[in-house]
């Protein structure tokens, strides 16, 4: 009788707190969602993307565990979010002694914004005859600078560079500074063909705005930087890797086609060929920087 009336008296239902489960919720979403924003910017910055992920996942799941067994939600809600602060406040340390938290702001901006944007219709873009679209690091499409614009030399010799041999289906786009110019050399099935020369100036420009396109340090013209834009032609979409460095004779720019999709055939066709970069400088471009630029 004694153990009924304890039953009875005991309250049923409401043991969870669905705002309190909710703001706990809140916190883990925008948590998940950096974690997804730091894999992507790591490879960007060229920063140790594999350890950085686990430590980060670690670090959540630690945080939800802890969230789970602390006594009290004042207590629990506050631990979840010292460890969310530590986290994103660590990663932000290793970035800012690598490359600076300039564009952190602008890159947050438009990373939380990418799933709304989706939902409004997309404006379907075209490359008409003669014309390539070109798409940053991030895929938005860039247009011509005004006339006034210091960036529109870059934009116009970037345009000449590719257009001929994007239009010839090259796979591989090589651009060389030299003391009396820039050359200009692609290859089209393994054969290599000359393209439009383009001045020491025109070079320069076009080389500093695809590594502005690439979110690569336009300031640092020396050291070997990899980089990937995307462009349209009237034939579709391409990715291109981008790799640049320099010399004496100025900056030179290695371009690589749809470098996913570069296959061996000597292999039988199933395998990926490695790309190459100006770091293990390839045979080709060796060679062809001693007689074009003297030395790379």
């Amino acid at each position: 009788m004694e153990f009924a009336n304890t039953l009875a008296a005991a309250e049923v239902g409401s043991y969870i707190s669905v705002w309190k489960s909710l703001a706990a919720l809140v916190i883990i979403m925008i948590w998940a969602r950096l974690l997804t924003w730091m894999d992507k910017d790591a490879e960007n910055a060229h920063l140790p993307r594999v350890a950085i992920n686990a430590g980060m996942f670690l670090a959540l799941i630690l945080a939800t565990f802890l969230f789970l067994i602390m006594p009290g939600f004042g207590v629990a809600i506050a631990v979840l979010l010292v460890l969310f602060g530590l986290s994103v406040g660590a990663y932000l340390g290793i970035r800012n002694q690598k490359v600076g938290l300039k564009d952190v702001g602008e890159e947050l901006k438009a990373f939380f914004a990418a799933p709304f944007s989706k939902l409004k219709k997309e404006k379907k873009i075209e490359a008409g005859p003669g014309d390539v679209v070109l798409f940053n690091h991030k895929g938005a499409p860039v247009m011509q600078p005004d006339s006034e614009s210091p960036e529109l030399p870059g934009f116009q010799a970037l345009q000449r560079l590719l257009v001929g041999p994007l239009k010839a289906g090259a796979e591989q786009i090589d651009l060389v500074a030299s003391e009396t110019g820039t050359q200009v050399r692609y290859m089209v099935d393994g054969m290599p063909y000359t393209g439009t020369a383009l001045d020491r100036t025109s070079g320069g420009a076009a080389v500093g705005f695809t590594k502005q396109l690439a979110n690569l340090d336009t300031s640092d013209r020396r050291r070997p930087q990899t980089g990937a834009i995307k462009t349209q032609t009237e034939s579709g979409k391409k990715d291109l890797q981008v790799t640049t460095a320099g010399s004496k004779a100025g900056e030179s720019m290695r371009i690589l086609v749809d470098p996913k999709h570069r296959h061996d055939f000597k292999s039988g066709g199933g395998k990926t060929r490695p790309t190459a970069s100006l770091k293990t400088r390839p045979r080709f471009w060796t060679d062809w920087c001693a007689t074009a630029a003297g030395s790379c």
